[in-house]
């Protein structure tokens, strides 16, 4: 089933070329069937920059990160983990799998990511597990999203001096009886900081 971002978008192509056909049935236009193939590879073009650059932001300001989502993507949502200019929406898909998905928050309300909103600064893999870091650009929120091998729901977020970070939000979620799924907020991150799991030190990218 598509998201009603997507199907405004169909909406929109079909329209403009039934429109632009109506036009040249109407009127004396010489070569009809290539203005028409034209007017829709142009159309196509544009909704699909459209896609990448949401028009929707100029003129709808959504009250709720879970509106968000409910317009742009399918899903349900099982989390939200709220940053500072941001927020990071836990959902899960019809493969009962689950997945992040970030909405940037203005002065109005939430609005839907533009394509190259959203950077994935880091991924680590290794036998402590797998680790993405995304940064939402514009802002100075992160989020850590995790796949680890532990047995402890527990995850605490350490500075390189080990130190407690502060202003840290953190979702953890059994994946089965050797493993865990976590979700994090984090602002200003950097590459010393680490997770502390089942009293083990992890670092959370490469260069840690």
């Amino acid at each position: 089933m598509l998201a009603l971002f997507n199907v405004f978008r169909v909406f929109l192509w079909l329209a403009i070329i039934a429109v632009v056909f109506i036009w040249t049935k109407k009127s004396a236009v010489k070569k009809r069937g290539l203005i028409i193939s034209l007017v829709a590879l142009l159309s196509f073009a544009l909704i699909t920059v459209a896609s990448v650059f949401p028009i929707e932001n100029l003129f709808i300001s959504f009250q709720s990160p879970e509106n968000v989502f409910n317009y742009a993507e399918n899903g349900e949502v099982d989390e939200v983990i709220y940053g500072k200019e941001s927020c990071m929406v836990i959902y899960s898909n019809d493969k009962n799998t689950r997945a992040p998905y970030f909405t940037p928050k203005k002065e109005k309300g939430y609005k839907i990511p533009s394509y190259f909103g959203i950077k994935r600064i880091s991924q680590k893999f290794d036998q402590d597990g797998l680790f993405n870091v995304y940064h939402v650009l514009g802002t100075d929120d992160y989020y850590i999203v995790g796949f680890a091998n532990a047995d402890s729901l527990r995850v605490d977020i350490y500075s390189g001096d080990n130190v407690l970070v502060a202003n840290t939000k953190v979702i953890t979620i059994k994946s089965d009886s050797n493993s865990i799924r976590f979700y994090s907020y984090i602002e200003n991150f950097t590459t010393e900081y680490y997770l502390l799991i089942d009293g083990k030190r992890v670092h959370i990218t490469n260069v840690g």
